[in-house]
């Protein structure tokens, strides 16, 4: 039984807060993904339950500095959009190869893999093979698709505590090679 939870959030050294105790609720988006819209004057929040006793999921949190930040066990920038969970594409594009450059952003303890859809339909994963520099996929491409990073061993599912990163969502280039330059921001080649 999922609790819808809720954030407390306030202007540190102040008493200026959105909110009392214990905050608002958040918007459910899908899974265990929830929103919130939160004014610039307020750089510190707390997750919690319900706001009864020993609800608390997270401790003071300073709320980072991003475009669209995303806690997941800590602050990471997500782009405007985050993908919705469908499951298979109904109409590949092709049976052909997408490379994911990833350069730096390797720590060697991950699996990379790729999410793969058609704009309003289902998608599926893809489970990418390489070494510490690139991954290269192979299978059926959806038109649009996403990278993600993994803990080493794991399979992928939209449970946030799963996913260390991921890219934006990206139009397929088949053939392509996908270089990461920052988790927001990236290019094909």
């Amino acid at each position: 039984n999922t609790t819808t939870p809720y954030i407390y959030v306030w202007k540190k050294g102040t008493e200026q807060s959105a909110a009392s105790w214990p905050g608002e609720p958040m918007t459910h988006v899908e899974g265990s993904i929830y929103s919130y819209t939160c004014f610039d004057e307020y750089n510190c929040c707390i997750f919690s339950r319900d706001g009864g006793n020993n609800s608390k999921i997270t401790d003071d949190l300073d709320i980072p500095d991003y475009a669209y930040p995303i806690y997941r066990n800590g602050w990471q920038e997500y782009g405007e959009t985050i993908s919705t969970n469908p499951t298979t594409p109904s109409t590949p594009v092709s049976g052909d190869t997408v490379t994911l450059n990833n350069g730096t952003f390797v720590a060697g303890d991950e699996d990379w893999y790729a999410w793969t859809w058609n704009d309003g339909g289902e998608g599926k994963w893809l489970s990418g093979t390489g070494d510490a520099t690139a991954y290269v996929f192979t299978g059926e491409f959806g038109n649009k698709i996403l990278f993600v990073r993994v803990p080493k061993g794991q399979q992928p599912s939209w449970d946030p505590r799963n996913i260390f990163n991921q890219t934006p969502d990206l139009n397929t280039q088949i053939g392509g090679t996908y270089v990461i330059t920052s988790w927001y921001n990236g290019n094909w080649q």
